[in-house]
C-alpha cells in the first residue's frame, strides 16, 4: 500500500515500532476510532486483523477482516475473507464466496487463490472404486448422464442430477478398450476393442456384434447416431461406414481419403468429417466437399469437431489449436502447438481438451485451466452441461471445474 499521512503519526510510530501486541492492538483500536477517513480506517482494521490472526483468536480476527472489507474492498481483502470462510468457517453453501481475478502484488497471494479455486471449483472422481480404469478413453453426454469409457474396457454412467455413479460393464479377463460411446433414447453403443457392444437402457442387457473384417475398435474416431440402430463410424484408415441393425457398408470416400480422425453431425442432416491429412470436410447427400474457405492456411489434422449454436463449429487439431468454422470460413481461435483431444460446447462458447489441460473461450476471452488450478494427467475427453465443465482423466478418473456452483456438494 502507498504510504499516506495521518493526524495520530505517533501513535501509528508505536503501533507499528515492534511494541508488545496487547499494546498495538490498544493502539490501532484508538486509531481505528479516531481515524480521519475511511484508508485510515481500512489501514487500523487490516493491522487488527492480522494481529489477532497470528494471535490465534479467529473469531476477532474475522471481525476486522469484514470490517476492512467494508472499508476498502481491495482484491488481497476479499481474497483473505473467502479462504477465511472455505477453510477455518468452512461455509461452503450452494454458491462459492467471490474470489477476485487479480492480479495478486505477492506470489504468496497468487497461490493462495488458486488453491481456493481449486477447493471451490474443481472435482474428482474414483473410478477404480468402482471396478473401472481412472484412465478415462471416451465420454458421451446423455441427457443428464454422462457415459465414460475406460481403457481397460469399462463402462460407467454418473447420473449428473443425482451425483449416483454405476459401473454398467466391467473389464473382462483381459483387456478390451472402449475407444468410442454412442448414445440414442433407447441404448448405448460401446466400441471396444475386439467387438461393438450394445446396451439396453431398458433391459440393462448388453449385446455384441461382430466388427468388418480385419477392423478394431481402437482405430474408431468418431461416431454419430442418427437413429436407434443407425450408427455412422468415421475409422482410421479405412474412411466412413455406415452400421444399420448390425450390417456395415462402407461409404465411398471421395476426395476426403481413409484417414478420418473425427466426425460430427451438422444439424442439417449431413456430416463434418476431419480427417488426419486433408483438413475438414463435409458429407451430405452423399456429397463430398472441402471445408475451409480461401485462407492458404486451413488447418490440416483435424482431431475433434462439436457443434454449436447457430451453426458455428469447434474444430480441434493435432498440433495446430482450435479453429471456428462460422458461415463456411475457418478462423483460428487458440495458438499453434496445442494437442486437442475433445471439443464441446460451454453456455459461453466453445470448450477444448489437450494434452496439458482445458482451454474455453469465455465473454470472447480465452480462459485456461492447467496444473496451477489442480488439473494434471491431461484431458482425453471433454463434456459441458449446466455450467459444468466436465471431463476424463488420463490417469485421475473423471473430473469437473464449475464456477457456478460448488464442486464440494458433488464429491
Amino acid at each position: 500500500m502507498p504510504r499516506f499521512w495521518s493526524d495520530q503519526k505517533s501513535l501509528w510510530t508505536e503501533a507499528l515500532g515492534g511494541t508488545a501486541v496487547p499494546r498495538s492492538v490498544r493502539l490501532l483500536t484508538q486509531i481505528h476510532t479516531r481515524a480521519a477517513n475511511a484508508d485510515e480506517a481500512f489501514r487500523a482494521s487490516w493491522r487488527l486483523w492480522g494481529l489477532y490472526r497470528q494471535a490465534g483468536l479467529s473469531d476477532e480476527a474475522r471481525t476486522w477482516l469484514d470490517q476492512a472489507v467494508q472499508e476498502n474492498p481491495l482484491p488481497v481483502a476479499l481474497l483473505d475473507r473467502a479462504w477465511d470462510d472455505v477453510f477455518r468457517r468452512r461455509i461452503l453453501g450452494s454458491l462459492p464466496p467471490t474470489i477476485p481475478p487479480g492480479p495478486w502484488p505477492t506470489a504468496a497471494d497468487a497461490s493462495k487463490a488458486s488453491l481456493l479455486r481449486q477447493k471451490l471449483f474443481l472435482g474428482t472422481r474414483d473410478l477404480a472404486a468402482l471396478g473401472a480404469d481412472n484412465f478415462v478413453s471416451c465420454l458421451a453426454l446423455d441427457r443428464d448422464d454422462l457415459w465414460a469409457g475406460t481403457w481397460n474396457g469399462a463402462v460407467v454412467r454418473w447420473s449428473l442430477t443425482t451425483g449416483q455413479t454405476d459401473l454398467l460393464l466391467g473389464p473382462g479377463p483381459s483387456p478390451s478398450p472402449v475407444k468410442a460411446l454412442a448414445a440414442t433414447s433407447w441404448f448405448l453403443y460401446a466400441f471396444q476393442d475386439t467387438q461393438l457392444r450394445r446396451y439396453s437402457k431398458v433391459t440393462g442387457v448388453w449385446r455384441s456384434f461382430p466388427y468388418p473384417e480385419s477392423w478394431t475398435g481402437l482405430r474408431v474416431q468418431g461416431v454419430v447416431a442418427d437413429g436407434e440402430e443407425s450408427l455412422w463410424v468415421a475409422y482410421l484408415g479405412q474412411g466412413l461406414w455406415h452400421w444399420t441393425a448390425g450390417e456395415w457398408k462402407a461409404v465411398d470416400g471421395g476426395g476426403c481419403g481413409p484417414f478420418l480422425n473425427a466426425l460430427a453431425s451438422d444439424g442439417t442432416g449431413g456430416f463434418l468429417v476431419g480427417t488426419k491429412d486433408r483438413g475438414l470436410w463435409t458429407y451430405r447427400k452423399e456429397q463430398w466437399s472441402p471445408v475451409g474457405g480461401s485462407s492458404d492456411r486451413v488447418p490440416t489434422n483435424i482431431s475433434a469437431l462439436a457443434l454449436g449454436p447457430e451453426g458455428s463449429v469447434a474444430v480441434g487439431t493435432w498440433g495446430e489449436g482450435v479453429w471456428l468454422l462460422e458461415t463456411g470460413q475457418l478462423h483460428p481461435l487458440s495458438l499453434a502447438g496445442e494437442y486437442v483431444t475433445g471439443v464441446a460446447w460451454g453456455d459461453e462458447g466453445p470448450l477444448w481438451g489437450t494434452l496439458e489441460g482445458l482451454g474455453a473461450l469465455q465473454n470472447g476471452v480465452l480462459v485456461r485451466l492447467g496444473p496451477t488450478e489442480g488439473i494434471s494427467g491431461g484431458v482425453s475427453s471433454v463434456e459441458s452441461w449446466g455450467g459444468r465443465w466436465l471431463w476424463g482423466t488420463m490417469g485421475n478418473g473423471l473430473a469437473w471445474w464449475s464456477e457456478h456452483e460448488n464442486s464440494a456438494l458433488f464429491r
